[in-house]
């Protein structure tokens, strides 16, 4: 009886610790200015299936972006101002809404040849929108 008292404590303690480790991993992350809630998915996804939740980061001309279910602190996906193009925007699919914030603008986007969908809020997608407009302008020698 006592071992499985001491399993039951030590996965609570666990779960215990691995919650306060999110938690303050998501305060360190969302602390300096420049990070905003921003969910993302890769690829095509016509049934509204496929997004992550997480935190942009502005870095200089990359947004980093991390998951929020993750103890991991460095970027899973880095946008670098320079390959991102966004095509377009539009208000989340009923489909969506179980899977983005409430009241979410998509921007659908490529990265590189890649198609990347960037869900938002409103104030955050004007802010993303003006960093990526504020790209320096192309040098039209290179290709």
């Amino acid at each position: 009886m006592m071992l499985f008292l001491d399993i039951v404590i030590g996965l609570l303690a666990f779960v215990g610790l691995s919650l306060l480790a999110l938690t303050v991993r998501r305060m360190v992350l969302s602390r300096p200015v420049g990070t905003f809630a921003c969910s993302l998915r890769f690829g095509d996804h016509p049934d509204g299936e496929g997004w992550s939740y997480g935190i942009g980061r502005y870095h200089g001309d990359r947004v980093e972006w991390f998951p929020i279910f993750s103890l991991r602190w460095r970027p899973r996906h880095v946008l670098t101002r320079r390959q991102l193009r966004v095509r377009s925007r539009r208000d989340a699919t009923t489909a969506e809404t179980h899977t983005v914030s409430v009241g979410s603008v998509v921007l659908v986007c490529a990265l590189g040849t890649e198609p990347l969908e960037l869900a938002m809020t409103h104030d955050a997608m004007t802010g993303f929108l003006s960093w990526v407009e504020a790209a320096p302008p192309k040098d039209p020698m290179v290709a």
